[in-house]
């Protein structure tokens, strides 16, 4: 995929999770079909002019997996804490999700993620992700629209 093609993949993910299009709402989005191919079933985005920062939830096999998307400064890369109140957890991103990467235009890294972790995501009313590499770096997203899109075993993995 050229670097043209990339960055028209990454604006086309961003306008079709409502971003760049003139919508500020940060609401949890079913993944388009080929995200879904790489197992990321659901995608929050912010909505931040010439970047792509956007975090999913999503399926390796029956693991539940956190998914970092981000153009810029990367994706999560190692250790964060993963704050959903009133818990917090610890998680680990990999390095890069190569082919994700390539799909979206941007740095893309996944962390598995226990049914505990997903449970509390799904009942808590944002999440805030600390990065343990940049002291003081955090972001947070809202859990706004995902129980909406989730069915019955969706978050825990249990169906393909």
């Amino acid at each position: 995929m050229s670097r043209s093609n990339s960055v028209a993949g990454a604006a086309a993910l961003g306008c079709l999770l409502s971003l760049g299009c003139g919508h500020a709402a940060e609401v949890w989005t079913k993944a388009p079909p080929d995200y879904r191919k790489l197992g990321v079933r659901l995608l929050v985005c912010k909505d931040i002019p010439e970047e792509l920062i956007c975090l999913g939830l999503g399926c390796a096999g029956r693991q539940s997996e956190l998914i970092s998307i981000r153009s810029g400064s990367g994706a999560f890369s190692g250790a964060v804490r993963i704050d959903a109140p009133p818990k917090s957890f610890q998680a680990s991103f990999s390095n890069n999700d190569d082919d994700l990467a390539t799909l979206a235009g941007a740095s893309a890294s996944r962390a598995a993620i226990s049914p505990q972790i997903a449970q509390s995501i799904l009942d808590a009313p944002r999440i805030k992700i600390h990065d343990a590499r940049e002291a003081g770096f955090s972001e947070t997203y809202s859990t706004r629209g995902l129980k909406r899109h989730l069915q019955a075993g969706d978050l825990l993995c249990q169906k393909p």
